[in-house]
């Protein structure tokens, strides 16, 4: 039938009395085992990483905003599409100044 084990006061604990096995229940504490060099160094990598995907996406956001055909779109545009309309926005601006500084030319 059932094993009836007891168990010291020091490891008695809201564990049912029928236990066949002596696990430790989720809400005890356990030793923080100390991080290993390599733990840390891939800690810090993962830091540096996500900091400089929040530098790109910060940098894409301020971008958007400079771009008129990003600016006013109801849906977030891609990092590909700001790209290709921030470089025909610049194309658009140099054909400008081009027209503008043959215009001075003409004076």
């Amino acid at each position: 039938m059932f094993q009836i084990r007891s168990y010291p006061p020091s490891q008695s604990s809201s564990s049912s009395s029928f236990a066949t096995h002596n696990t430790p229940s989720p809400l005890q504490q356990h030793p923080r085992q100390p991080r290993s060099s390599s733990t840390v160094i891939i800690e810090r990598r993962n830091q540096r990483e996500r900091v400089r995907v929040r530098a790109v996406n910060e940098a894409f956001a301020r971008l958007r905003q400079m771009v008129p055909a990003t600016r006013s779109a109801a849906k977030r545009v891609s990092k590909v599409k700001t790209l290709k309309r921030a470089a025909e926005y610049i194309g658009v601006l140099q054909r400008r100044l081009t027209v503008m500084a043959r215009g001075q030319d003409k004076l």
